[in-house]
């Protein structure tokens, strides 16, 4: 009985893998990654029966989500679009999760190199379609209006390098992460957004 939870949590590391890789660039993986994480993470409890009130940021998170949901439907009863607050919701719900998920810390170090090569990934591509192809805002594909991208880039670049960088020798840092953060950067800068620039200096 021991075994099939913890088959279930390989699982949900699994989803939050491919979570990671897909939600700056590919929205149908997303939203795939998103709904097995949630099925997973239900059947693993359902049978553990593991009490989901016991984190006070978890708590937090949820008290959050909770009024994200009242701000959506008052948006939605007065004719606005409450589509991005539903994003807000899901990926709350993602941080949520993330509070009673046991995983080790290579396996958050896994989920956040993914992140980061991911957003790498997305942000030349938004250049090239911006610069090249197709023209238009500086935006990653599954992330969206120019002002949300900035503040992805930047939460990444703040919260995810430093972590990344505890981990990695020098050498390593200075091969494969310190290009990418340079990559990141410029990123920022073509978005041109005063959000991002704030998001990051607060990080930072």
């Amino acid at each position: 009985m021991q075994k099939e939870p913890t088959v279930l949590v390989k699982w949900e590391f699994y989803s939050l893998c491919l979570l990671a890789a897909s939600l700056p660039i590919i929205e149908v993986t997303k939203n795939l990654a998103w709904f097995m994480l949630v099925i997973f993470f239900a059947v693993r409890n359902i049978k553990t029966r593991q009490n989901l009130l016991a984190d006070f940021l978890g708590n937090m998170i949820l008290g959050f989500m909770l009024l994200s949901a009242v701000a959506a439907v008052g948006a939605s009863f007065n004719g606005y679009d409450s589509g991005k607050i539903s994003d807000i919701i899901r990926y709350g719900l993602v941080g949520w999760m993330l509070m009673y998920i046991p995983l080790s810390k290579q396996q958050i170090y896994t989920i956040l190199a993914l992140l980061f090569v991911a957003t790498s990934i997305g942000v030349i591509v938004a250049y090239l379609e911006t610069a090249y192809w197709q023209g238009g805002a500086f935006e990653l594909r599954s992330v969206g209006h120019i002002n949300h991208t900035a503040i992805f880039i930047a939460l990444t670049l703040g919260a995810v390098v430093p972590l990344l960088l505890s981990r990695t020798s020098a050498f390593q840092a200075r091969l494969v992460l310190m290009p990418m953060a340079i990559i990141l950067t410029a990123g920022l800068f073509f978005a041109d957004s005063g959000a991002g620039i704030v998001a990051l200096a607060i990080f930072v």
